[in-house]
């Protein structure tokens, strides 16, 4: 696991810009990470899942206005399972989202695993699904830091998309014997050196998959 780093969180103003999700994944990430400077990027000293945790908070009251105050105008990646599927992923900004909320707009976020019918949801409907579909915030879920487990037999390409990136899991284990174990789910944040910020860039769902 890549050090700690120091975090001051910098609430910039809320730009209301027009959507366009359908990017390509590479589109936006800003990319000019600087790994020796990761640690020295902020003062303010807040460890990595102190950080998660905070955005974690959030993301589970559907708050896009702190997100957006948290992370700006950057764009959000999300995916619905583990393996990103780079031809249908959908980048959001939070200040995106919060124009759009309410509104019944149904984006196509990826193909449902096993039927491989489109998930077409609005922003609501895909938040419920695949990111507070479990409470990740109760004392019952773990947080992992670094390496992106394995788990079932979802494969993972976070590293290759995200190959400087800090990873944060948050995993809530099996509770139904009749399911033998395959009810676990996780969510994932990615976390990436923007222009000296520390700045999200994927949230990724992750489940067992057929």
């Amino acid at each position: 696991m890549k050090a700690y780093f120091n975090s001051i969180l910098v609430f910039l103003p809320i730009i209301f810009i027009s959507c366009s999700p359908k990017e390509s994944i590479n589109d936006n990430l800003e990319t000019s990470i600087d790994t020796s400077s990761f640690a020295q990027s902020r003062t303010h000293e807040s460890t990595l899942d102190e950080l998660a945790n905070e955005y974690l908070t959030y993301l589970s009251q559907s708050d896009f206005l702190a997100l957006a105050e948290l992370n700006g105008s950057a764009k959000v990646l999300f995916s619905p399972y583990l393996f990103v599927d780079t031809t249908s992923a959908l980048k959001f900004s939070f200040q995106e989202m919060l124009a759009l909320e309410g509104a019944d707009v149904s984006n196509k976020w990826g193909l449902y695993d096993g039927s491989g019918e489109p998930i077409f949801l609005n922003i609501q409907n895909y938040f419920a699904r695949f990111v507070n579909d479990v409470n990740y915030l109760d004392d019952t879920a773990e947080i992992n830091l670094g390496e992106v487990q394995q788990r079932g037999n979802s494969l993972s390409n976070l590293t290759e998309l995200f190959p400087d990136a800090e990873f944060v899991e948050f995993y809530k284990g099996p509770v139904d014997d009749e399911l033998m174990g395959m009810d676990w789910r996780s969510l994932i944040l990615v976390f990436q050196l923007v222009h000296d910020e520390i700045t999200l860039v994927a949230i990724v769902h992750n489940e067992w998959t057929i």
